[in-house]
């Protein structure tokens, strides 16, 4: 359901636009369809089918498959235009240097076709087999990492003394070896998350923890089990072993997708940067006198050197040689 509330005019017509056309969707309508105008700009499907030449086709269907994508799209073309139009009735677009930087443009437009249309017709071979012998060569590669969900009570040294919060923290490790762990949490834990979490964390063992809490998290074997009290960065830790997934050999047929993809894309980038390469390899020939002329070319005036006061006159130096 589209909602036109905190939306202004231009969105509220496109929201409108998609509830009323829903029907007729899927009909393939001609380029020179009016699609929307604002302030004398107008937006075709043709204007739409230029600037979805920057998406891959075989990525293009997912774009647009989103009302606020699209909406961006025409809103932002339509702006575009309306500053054209404006800068087009100033003259702007005689001034030879815009005109220039217009037909640059267009080469930046066919340049990028290029690379997107090398990358399209590319045959970079069976990947599958690729795809088999890398995962061959090394099936270790693909094991599962370890995953470890511990509870926890933080005992933090903010409103009290290290030696204060490691006492505490004893007295609570000692309490969680028979009481209910998630009520020592509510009570003692200076965690501020445990609202929302009751102190579970998740991936306890990863990098992206503390590494001595990743530590502490990571030798424990049986769910129920408590670490010993684990001073991290944060203040001391109570940990106790929710739940151990032990590390496990994937299939080829598990990672086949998810590795054939990855190895498509990586040789598909190896051939573009390539041909790139290749292009970049030939033979440059530079005009000395004009590439040295840009350290001045667009100084302002005043900030240029004076040529006649780089040169020294004879009667001056004879002067001040007397």
């Amino acid at each position: 359901m589209v909602s036109f509330r905190n939306v202004g005019p231009a969105a509220a017509a496109l929201a409108f636009a998609f509830l009323s056309s829903a029907a007729c969707a899927q009909d393939k309508l001609p380029p020179e369809t009016v699609v929307a105008s604002r302030g004398g700009a107008t937006v075709t499907l043709a204007d739409i089918d230029a600037s979805m030449l920057r998406i891959p086709p075989h990525q293009r269907a997912d774009t647009m498959n989103s009302p606020k994508r699209i909406e961006d799209l025409i809103t932002q073309i339509l702006l575009t235009r309306q500053l054209a139009n404006a800068g087009t009735a100033k003259g702007l677009d005689k001034d030879p240097v815009v005109k220039h930087a217009v037909a640059m443009s267009g080469e930046n437009v066919i340049g990028a076709q290029t690379i997107m249309d090398f990358r399209e017709k590319l045959d970079i071979g069976d990947v599958e087999t690729l795809a088999r012998e890398r995962y061959t060569a090394d099936p270790s590669a693909f094991d599962t990492p370890v995953h470890v969900t511990v509870l926890h009570v933080l005992i933090d040294e903010k409103s009290r003394t290290d030696d204060e919060a490691r006492a505490l923290a004893a007295k609570i490790h000692e309490r969680a070896k028979t009481e209910d762990f998630e009520a020592l949490v509510m009570e003692f834990s200076d965690d501020p998350s445990k609202a929302a979490n009751k102190g579970k964390i998740i991936d306890a063992n990863s990098s992206r923890m503390d590494r001595y809490f990743a530590q502490a998290s990571d030798l424990l074997r049986k769910p129920g089990e408590l670490a010993p009290v684990t001073k991290s960065q944060f203040g001391y830790h109570i940990i106790k072993l929710d739940n151990r997934e032990e590390s496990r050999r994937r299939s080829f047929e598990e990672v086949r997708l998810t590795l054939v993809d990855q190895l498509r894309m990586t040789l598909t980038e190896q051939k573009v940067k390539e041909y790139v390469d290749q292009l970049r390899s030939e033979a440059l020939d530079a005009n000395p006198d004009a590439v040295a002329s840009l350290r001045t070319r667009y100084m302002p005036a005043p900030l240029l050197p004076d040529p006649a006061a780089a040169k020294v006159k004879p009667a001056t130096k004879a002067a001040k040689s007397n």
